[in-house]
C-alpha cells in the first residue's frame, strides 16, 4: 500500500498513478518542434520531410538558437514541425514516482482549478471509503488511543473534528495504517479511475508541462510528421517567392530571425 502521506492526506495533490496511463494521454497528442537548415537546401529538406516517418526535430532554446547563429551551417530557414512524440519515457520517468508495485504522482506545479478540484475528489473518495466508525475504531484499539471512548462515535460522525484532530496531524498515517485492506483498495482504485478522467479533463495542463520537459532536451523524435511553418530571413524572401511562388513562408528579419529560439 502507498505512503499514506502522499496518497491518504486529502489535503495534498498527489494521485496514484501509472506510466501507462500517463503514457495512454500523451501518445495521441500533437506535439511540434522545429528543423533547421539553409535556403540552398530548403526544398531538399522539404522533400526529406514528407517522406520521413519519423524526424528529429528541437525545442531547446540553446540547440536552436546555436544553429541559427552558427556561421559554419549558415541557417536562414526554420521550419516548424508537426507530429506525434515517440518516446515519453524520460517526461514520465520524471514525474511518476514508484514504490513496490505501486506508482504516484503529484500535481503541485499544475493550475489551481486542477488542484482543488484533486482535494475535492480525494475529500469525497477518502469520506465514502475510509472514514467510517470501524476504522476509527481499528485506529484506537490498535494505537491506544489515550481519549474517551465516547470520541470514536465523534470523530466517525464530525467530519471536520476528525479532519483538524487527524488529517491534518501525523496522526494521519497511523490512521491509515489501522484502516482496513478492503476499505484502502477500494480507495486507491476510485482515485485511479477519477485520475484518467482528470488526465482528459486537463489534458491541455498535462501537455504544457510535457513541452517544458521538452524544451530541456536537445532533440526530441516526431512521428508521422506534417510541415507547419517556414521562416525564412527577410533578405531571401523575395527570392524565395520568386523561385517558390506556390511555398507559404514567413519573412523575419535577420534580428529577429537570430532570437526566434526564445520566443518559440
Amino acid at each position: 500500500m502507498l505512503d499514506g502521506k502522499y496518497i491518504f492526506d486529502v489535503t495534498k495533490t498527489t494521485l496514484p498513478i501509472t506510466k501507462e496511463v500517463i503514457d495512454s494521454c500523451l501518445s495521441t497528442s500533437p506535439s511540434f518542434g522545429y528543423v533547421f537548415t539553409n535556403y540552398e537546401n530548403l526544398i531538399t529538406k522539404l522533400n526529406e520531410i514528407n517522406k520521413a516517418k519519423e524526424i528529429q526535430v528541437s525545442l531547446n532554446i540553446e540547440t536552436i538558437f546555436q544553429s541559427i547563429n552558427d556561421p559554419n551551417t549558415n541557417t536562414d530557414v526554420l521550419i516548424k514541425i508537426e507530429g506525434i512524440k515517440t518516446d515519453n519515457n524520460q517526461f514520465i520517468n520524471t514525474i511518476v514516482n514508484s514504490e513496490n508495485d505501486k506508482s504516484w504522482t503529484d500535481f503541485t506545479t499544475y493550475s489551481n482549478f486542477m488542484k482543488d478540484e484533486i482535494v475535492d475528489i480525494k475529500t469525497k473518495i477518502f469520506k465514502k471509503f475510509i472514514w467510517n466508525y470501524e476504522n476509527v475504531k481499528n485506529w484506537f484499539m490498535n494505537n491506544d488511543i489515550k481519549l474517551q471512548m465516547y470520541m470514536m462515535n465523534e470523530y466517525s460522525e464530525k467530519w471536520d473534528m476528525f479532519f483538524k484532530d487527524v488529517i491534518n496531524t501525523t496522526d494521519l498515517i497511523t490512521f491509515i495504517n489501522s484502516c482496513s485492506d478492503e476499505s484502502k483498495n477500494k480507495y486507491i482504485n476510485c482515485l485511479i479511475k477519477n485520475t484518467k478522467k482528470l488526465l482528459d479533463k486537463y489534458k491541455d495542463e498535462v501537455i504544457e508541462h510535457l513541452l517544458t520537459s521538452d524544451h530541456k532536451e536537445d532533440f526530441i523524435t516526431l512521428k508521422n510528421p506534417i510541415i507547419s511553418k517556414i521562416y525564412i530571413v527577410s533578405n531571401l524572401y523575395n527570392r524565395c517567392k520568386k523561385e517558390w511562388p506556390a511555398l507559404n513562408v514567413i519573412s523575419l528579419s535577420q534580428r529577429n530571425f537570430n532570437t526566434l529560439g526564445y520566443y518559440i
